[in-house]
């Protein structure tokens, strides 16, 4: 019995291994199938773009299919391999054994005939026949009769569906499967089938600034271009420019706040877009405040709008803003930056500027670097140097020649005008005087040199002048004039050229009074011819106006002459009572007053000639020459008490320069180390021309109706001479001591000339004049 029991363990291994084979078999369809048949669903709804309706159906058709698949080819051997669903029998799989194993069919079926019948009445015969065809199958394999190899057959049907997958997302078209199979999921959705093209944004990024216009550019792309496309933004719709065919741009006009667009053409309606606006960096107010350098005085001034500015160097600047969603502003210059002091909105930046400077005004945010770019320029004014423009006074200034006239300028003001002056080729002991100037930009002086500067009579020097701004950061910056030489006259030399004006004068005058007498005969000439006619000619008329006309300009002269004897004669002033100047200017102040009559009368008669009143003009004429013949007497007398004035005051120079050069002889021979020949020369030189200007004066008086008595010792003279080249000659030999005795001789030879001519001239020289004035 053991081994009928054996059978039947063998014929349930064989079942299991039979729903095992099946079950092998029913994956292997189900992955064939099943997969075909999900390619072929997707495929329909690539190709047809199925409506809901249609995705619907086709949606639980794949569900139905896929499930009944899953159900007969593996649920079912499944469910019969645990027992939990009925499956084949013995006698069932006996069959299959059978057809596997021919010799055992007919033994197999007949145990399991036998044993069905068997009970515990069962003959020991029949129990014995069941063994015995129990032991007869013991050997054979009931297993060998399902073959897991035969499955084979089936891996293709499994494989193909897989590589088609593979296939399709190696190739890239993985969005067919992908998009078909999104369409049948959501089988409820409506999509829209492809269009013929696609709309592609161009820009990089859809950001713009805020109020920056922003140019919005798309591409159609696909096998049609549409002519026209519309831009939808918002509840309105815009044709876009179309740049070249398939290119279109739209231009948003400074956008403020975040927009949503899309685009349409052809009846094809783009996806939505959105553009993002930024908040960028805006400047409100800007100004620039000039704070300008001290010593310009000047007060401050601010620009509105602009860091354009032509500005002094040196100047302050200060950039003011209030902004607007900003939080950052630089000043840029070349590689420099320099950052803005920020006060809530406002910022501020303070530079001195001193040269010409190109600059930028950068704007940022925490969005935005460097927004705004803001070119500007500030020019500067350099500080020039002063001017000045130095010559001699020109005549319309009826000034000496030795004048000069200087004239001043500087761009923003003058401080200070001095005079350099030094020895002549000795500019190393260069010394300075300040000469008062006005602090504006404009200037003039006149300057007679040395006037109070302290100099030493007889040296020549050369002077110039140098003019200073008010440019206190550069050190006031200077300009020097041409340089101008001059020599200081002595009081000697002063006082000649006083008396050679003097000299001047009168013979100025006794030329006035020659041509004085000539137009008197001029006039007798003219009353003559007068006298012979009725009626006066139009020849006759015209030489009482030349007559006129000689005359006036005759006594224009005879003015000058005068107004200069007045200015020498004051010059001539001194403290004392001088009783010969005060007699001379008040015959010089009547000569002015005749002058001015005679100007009077002559305006007269070129009246009278005018109007051919001959009777009334030689009245006239005859008035006129009465007065002219008074004034030449008049004349004449002052010209004779000028030229003794001039006598007297020369003679009282001469004895003055034998006083001063008797002083200077004593003073040289009390000095030991100086005592020496060439300053004994200089003596003996001096003394020779004081000789000269004896001998003039001598001549000069001469010339005087009643000569002054002048006193003239030429043995003393030569005794001087002889005393002074003695004493030079001596001091050549350095012989001092042998020297001494002749200067002192000669001093004081020379002193007692002096106080003899002095007293002369003060005892006598009034007499006499008094004398022939009258």
């Amino acid at each position: 019995m053991k081994t009928s029991s054996a059978i039947y363990q063998k014929l349930e291994a064989f079942i299991k291994k039979y729903y095992t084979n099946e079950l092998i078999k029913g994956i292997l369809l189900f992955t064939g199938f099943g997969l075909l048949y999900f390619l072929f669903t997707l495929f329909v709804e690539y190709f047809l773009w199925l409506k809901p309706l249609g995705r619907t159906f086709l949606f639980w058709l794949f569900v139905g299919v896929e499930v009944f698949l899953l159900v007969r080819l593996i649920l079912f051997p499944l469910f019969k391999l645990f027992k939990l669903q009925k499956g084949i029998d013995y006698t069932q799989a006996s069959k299959i054994i059978g057809n596997h194993f021919t010799e055992v069919s007919d033994k197999l079926t007949n145990f399991l005939q036998l044993s069905s019948e068997n009970n515990s009445e069962s003959s020991e015969l029949v129990l014995a026949s069941i063994e015995q065809k129990a032991n007869s199958l013991q050997p054979i394999p009931f297993g060998n009769a399902i073959n897991f190899k035969a499955n084979k057959k089936y891996l293709p049907l499994a494989l193909v569906p897989i590589l088609l997958f593979a296939v399709f997302y190696i190739s890239g078209n993985s969005n067919v499967i992908s998009q078909s199979l999104n369409r049948v999921v959501h089988f409820n959705s409506a999509f829209l089938p492809p269009a013929p093209f696609k709309f592609v944004v161009l820009n990089s990024n859809l950001q713009a600034e805020q109020n920056k216009d922003f140019v919005i550019k798309m591409e159609s792309v696909g096998n049609v271009v549409p002519e026209n496309v519309m831009i939808h933004i918002g509840d309105e719709s815009y044709f876009m420019e179309s740049s070249q065919p398939g290119k279109f741009e739209f231009k948003v006009e400074k956008p403020a706040e975040n927009i949503q667009f899309s685009f349409e053409g052809n009846s094809v309606v783009s996806e939505e877009y959105e553009l993002k606006v930024i908040t960028v960096p805006s400047i409100a107010n800007f100004e620039m405040v000039l704070n300008f350098p001290s010593y310009l005085k000047k007060k401050s001034e601010t620009i509105q709008g602009t860091g354009n500015a032509i500005v002094p160097e040196g100047t302050t600047v200060t950039w003011k803003m209030n902004t607007k969603s900003t939080q950052e502003v630089e000043w840029k210059r070349d590689n420099e930056v320099f950052k803005f002091n920020k006060v809530e909105n406002d910022f501020k930046l303070s530079k001195n500027i001193s040269q010409n400077t190109e600059y930028q005004i950068l704007t940022s945010n925490d969005k935005v670097k460097n927004y705004e770019k803001l070119d500007y320029q500030l020019s500067v004014i350099k500080d020039q140097f002063p001017t000045i423009n130095v010559g001699p006074a020109p005549d319309s200034l009826k000034l000496d020649k030795n004048y000069i006239l200087g004239r001043l300028g500087d761009d923003y003001g003058l401080s200070k005008l001095q005079i350099v002056y030094y020895e002549r080729n000795k500019p190393q002991s260069a010394k300075r005087g300040n000469i008062p100037v006005k602090a504006g930009v404009f200037d003039q002086f006149v300057f007679n040199f040395p006037s109070n500067l302290p100099v030493e009579e007889g040296v020549s020097y050369e002077y110039y002048f140098e003019v200073f701004d008010n440019d206190a950061p550069h050190g006031f910056k200077s300009t020097k004039s041409s340089t101008f030489s001059d020599r200081v006259a002595t009081t000697d030399e002063i006082q000649d050229q006083e008396l050679q004006q003097q000299n001047q004068n009168i013979n100025s005058l006794s030329k006035s009074l020659k041509n004085q007498t000539k137009q008197i005969s001029e006039m007798d000439k003219l009353q003559n011819t007068g006298k012979e006619k009725d009626n006066l000619e139009f020849k006759d008329q015209q030489k009482i106006n030349d007559f006129i006309k000689r005359q006036k300009q005759q006594d224009e002269m005879m003015k000058q002459f005068s107004e200069k004897m007045n200015q020498n004669l004051d010059k001539f002033k001194d403290d004392k009572k001088d009783k010969t100047a005060d007699d001379l200017q008040k015959r010089l102040d009547n000569a002015q007053k005749d002058l001015e009559k005679n100007q009077k009368l002559l305006d007269e008669l070129k009246n009278l000639n005018d109007k051919l009143n001959s009777e009334e003009l030689f009245d006239k004429m005859e008035k006129f020459k009465q007065i002219s013949k008074n004034q030449s007497r008049n004349l004449e007398q002052l010209v004779e008490l000028t030229k003794r004035f001039y006598v007297s005051k020369k003679a009282e120079q001469v004895a003055e320069k034998l006083n001063k050069l008797s002083e200077q002889q004593e003073q040289l021979s009390n000095k030991e180390k100086e005592n020496i020949k060439e300053k004994q020369d200089e003596i003996n030189k001096s003394f020779d021309k004081i000789q000269e200007d004896l001998k003039d004066l001598k001549e000069e008086n001469k010339t005087l109706k009643k000569p002054l008595d002048i006193p003239s010792d030429a043995s003393k003279e030569k005794d001087v001479d002889s005393d002074l080249n003695k004493a030079s000659e001596e001091l050549s030999k350095k012989n001092t001591s042998g020297a001494k005795p002749k200067q002192k001789s000669a001093a004081k030879k020379m002193k007692s000339m002096a106080q003899e001519m002095q007293s002369e001239m003060e005892g006598g020289e009034q007499e006499q004049l008094e004398e022939d004035v009258a």
